[in-house]
């Protein structure tokens, strides 16, 4: 959890100074790379505890972007509804294009399914 907490910073550090759609561009690729790299961690409360450090950085590259405007001006400029079929208020994304940055507690968490006892190799038929 560190490692990618440390990732996702690192890569937002990065992008400062670079427009919005360029974040888009290369922070949603990586969201789905970490989520299909760690089966283990698929879990509700770490997925919504990486959307919470997200938030943060996202906010946090917005403000310095822009550092002589409100907070009131730079969530409105960002943040928004910006997918239709959900109601959440709180998604970072470009109002020029359209696209938006995926959460992570969007991803569907599939558990793994158990072998049925007939369905096993090693039981004779």
């Amino acid at each position: 959890m560190k490692r990618i907490r440390a990732r996702l910073t690192t890569e937002m550090r990065a992008l400062r100074g670079h427009n919005a759609r360029e974040v888009l561009i290369r922070m949603n690729p990586g969201h789905q790379g970490l989520v299909g790299l760690l089966p283990a961690l698929r879990s509700s409360k770490v997925f919504d505890a990486l959307d919470d450090h997200m938030w943060k950085l996202t906010y946090k590259w917005a403000a310095w972007t822009h550092p002589h405007k409100g907070k009131r001006q730079v969530v409105r400029r960002y943040f928004g509804r910006f997918v239709p079929s959900r109601r959440d208020r709180w998604v970072f994304g470009d109002r020029d294009s359209g696209a938006y940055l995926l959460k992570f507690s969007w991803t569907k968490i599939t558990r793994h399914t158990l072998v049925k006892g007939w369905a096993s190799p090693t039981t004779p038929p």
